[in-house]
């Protein structure tokens, strides 16, 4: 808060002038952006301006994950969107944790607030963090998943008249007793044969059922209690009609004396 004399003129005439105190406020709030490059985050907040180092960095741990101790703070110039581009105005190497930081920086709205981490960690890269990856096979077998709670219930897609609309069409050759190739999600075709096609109690849509050559399969016909074609034990498998190609496919010859 700012105040300010000013001298005003007596109403009276010959009356001696006398001070009016004037009240200026300024805003009590900053408006900065936050970067944080080693862990992908950028943001907008407000700040108290009467906000010490070590407050800022207790907000900014809540926001960046990094600690206190590991935080190397720089200010940026406003509109700065290029790390490789930006030249700190201001660091906060040398200053106390109760240091007025807004102030000992001079920051002002727009400004960025950068976060790095001393001790050299970032976010890996997506495509190198291992993955649990179910084919579809096997989510719809699981009986605690979302689909299986709307199956039981007939609710949304799965209601009869929605899965009625939805079903695709089967090609007329794709009949119990053809051959096919089988894509089974393994990035290997399998060779079998069709043993099933059409509407199933475990998922919404048409299902193909095909007993293959290899024991490479899911099942022996049946998924959950429910059997749909024979087969030994780890010859079935069920697939998308989309999974399924239909030709003159040979048995595969699993005896062959090398």
């Amino acid at each position: 808060m700012l105040v300010r004399h000013a001298w005003t003129d007596g109403r009276r005439r010959g009356a001696a002038r006398r001070p009016r105190m004037e009240v200026c406020c300024l805003s009590t709030m900053l408006h900065l952006s936050v970067w944080a490059p080693g862990v992908g985050i950028r943001t907008e907040r407000r700040w108290a301006r009467a906000l010490t180092l070590a407050a800022l960095r207790h907000q900014l741990e809540r926001m960046t994950g990094i600690p206190p101790e590991a935080q190397s703070l720089e200010l940026w110039p406003a509109g700065t969107t290029d790390e490789s581009r930006a030249s700190a105005v201001a660091t906060d190497a040398g200053l106390t944790p109760d240091a007025p930081i807004w102030d000992v920086w001079r920051a002002h709205d727009g400004m960025v607030v950068c976060v790095r981490d001393r001790r050299g960690r970032t976010m890996p890269d997506e495509a190198d963090v291992a993955k649990w990856e179910l084919t579809d096979e096997q989510y719809a077998a699981r009986p605690d998943t979302l689909r299986s709670f709307l199956q039981a219930r007939q609710l949304g897609r799965y209601a009869p008249a929605a899965a009625a609309a939805a079903a695709p069409s089967l090609p007329p050759d794709m009949v119990p007793g053809a051959r096919c190739i089988v894509d089974t999600g393994d990035r290997f075709e399998r060779r079998g044969t069709v043993r099933f096609a059409g509407a199933t109690q475990f998922a919404p849509g048409v299902w193909v059922g095909v007993e293959l050559d290899e024991p490479v399969g899911k099942n022996d016909g049946s998924v959950k209690g429910v059997r749909y074609f024979s087969a030994r034990m780890h010859y079935g498998t069920m697939v998308r009609p989309a999974h399924v190609r239909v030709g003159d496919v040979a048995e595969e010859d699993l005896d062959v004396e090398l």
